[in-house]
């Protein structure tokens, strides 16, 4: 029985100590990951539009001699190698999925895309064209040949360079930088009524120099051409690079913006807030939700302008698709203010004001703290009351007219109306309030550490200690 229970016993920390290695190694690679931009590469495609489907030629340029994962359009069919140039297609794997190591940096690829519903007057492709599995296309090339001969006007977010009309077809050629996600056709024909350096703008009878301040604005963003097509009654229809919508320009505004910064950066979904601070940090001005303006009003008024220049400089020095976010955004800052900060992070969920934080690594017990950070407040060091003092084993707790630092043995309490506080019955008046509030947080100023815990807090070159005084 007893040998049973040392076996069982043994095999529950083999298992362990195997989850716990694996825990490591998918820790070390998603590390890894998170630390390499994309790779880069060119496209050129041909397009051929049919009766039924769209024929697409496919051909990727400088493609890096490691193995490359491709992305199939979900709604493809016929998937196969260009037997055009069989040679062209020499590293595409049996399986289709990757084109395999090798030294041939050109890769051709066919397949098509069955049309849905006809409809006379409108198409949507959505996502249409292969892509390589992180990486990103620094320039496309698209060719499109019409052999319905249905006119019309193609739109995908690239620049338009010229159309031919033949006997049975009709040709048009696409250039630009970047990705092109969806592809858009209508019958109608618009006259281009805006070309800008950033954005394209098609419809009747429209203003032009009401596109200006937003060319100007995604021109900031270093961004590839965007398209707008506005149309009376349209159906709004949104693409990572075009907008088809019957909304006045200055409702447009707004959109544009969110895909620009979409396009240049790639941020977590669930971070607006990162790509709007980002977006005002290229414009020079706020732009997005009222949140967001008074914290880039914060952060420009907490910071030089040289600093904000530079600050502009190092997110757009990023590559296209670059990662960013809150805690890359907050170590730009705090990188061209030789300080750290917390700033988009803490303001993520909540409302924080722009401080800094003491960059030198806070050690109590002899242990590094991470989650403990000393903030610079009006000249003052502040730290988190409840982090700080679980630390020495203290409760931090309040309610509308005290604040308590309390365990087992003592309790501090703190008035949150009056400069008092009372330690063991016995009330002590101070000059000014040893804590502050901040982002809805009680922080304890240094010195009252010191005067009122009895804290031995040392500032060293790299780090600050911080102990109980021992009596």
């Amino acid at each position: 029985m007893k040998f049973a229970i040392r076996t069982i016993v043994l095999l529950l920390v083999i298992n362990v100590v195997l989850v716990y290695m694996q825990y490591i190694q998918m820790a070390d690679a998603w590390d890894a990951q998170e630390s390499k931009e994309h790779e880069v590469y060119s496209q050129e495609i041909e397009v051929i539009n049919r009766e039924h489907s769209l024929v697409v030629r496919h051909t990727f340029e400088n493609l890096g001699p490691e193995r490359a994962e491709i992305i199939w359009p979900k709604d493809s069919v016929n998937r196969k190698c260009d037997t055009e140039n069989y040679a062209s297609c020499s590293r595409l794997n049996e399986s289709l999925i990757a084109f395999s190591k090798g030294e041939e940096e050109t890769q051709s690829i066919t397949y098509e895309i069955p049309k849905k519903a006809a409809n006379k007057d409108t198409m949507f492709f959505q996502e249409p064209f292969a892509a390589i599995r992180n990486a990103l296309p620094e320039t496309t090339t698209m060719h499109l040949t019409d052999e319905t001969n249905s006119g019309g006007i193609w739109i995908s977010g690239l620049n338009w360079i010229g159309t031919k009309q033949m006997e049975m077809i009709e040709y048009s050629l696409y250039k630009g930088d970047g990705q092109i996600t969806d592809l858009y056709w209508q019958k109608e024909v618009l006259p281009i009524a805006y070309k800008g350096n950033a954005l394209t703008v098609y419809g009747q009878n429209l203003d032009g120099e009401s596109y200006e301040g937003i060319d100007q604005l995604l021109t900031s963003f270093n961004v590839p051409n965007l398209t707008v097509v506005q149309r009376n009654r349209a159906k709004d229809l949104h693409s990572d690079r075009f907008v088809i919508t019957g909304q006045p320009p200055q409702e447009n505004e707004t959109p544009l913006l969110k895909k620009a910064i979409r396009f240049r950066y790639t941020i977590p979904e669930n971070e607006i807030l990162t790509g709007e601070i980002a977006a005002s940090i290229l414009n020079g001005s706020p732009v997005g939700t009222e949140k967001t303006k008074k914290l880039f009003t914060d952060l420009t008024a907490g910071m030089t302008d040289e600093e904000m220049v530079s600050l502009r400089e190092s997110l757009q020095s990023k590559p296209m698709g670059a990662r960013l976010h809150a805690a890359m955004l907050d170590e730009a800052i705090g990188k061209v203010a030789d300080m750290n900060t917390s700033f988009i992070r803490n303001n993520l969920q909540g409302s924080f004001p722009f401080l800094f934080e003491d960059p030198r690594q806070i050690i109590v017990g002899g242990e590094p703290k991470d989650n403990i950070a000393s903030i610079l407040k009006d000249g003052k060091k502040y730290y988190p009351a409840k982090e700080l003092f679980a630390q020495f084993g203290y409760d931090v707790t309040s309610n509308d007219r005290s604040l308590y630092v309390q365990n087992d043995d003592e309790m501090y309490r703190f008035s949150l109306r009056d400069p008092f506080y009372v330690h063991e019955d016995k009330k002590h008046t101070v000059t000014s309030m040893p804590y502050e509030k901040i982002g809805g947080r009680y922080y304890f100023e240094e010195n009252a550490l010191r005067r009122i815990f009895h804290l031995i807090v040392q500032e060293k070159q790299d780090s600050i200690v911080i102990e109980q005084t021992v009596i």
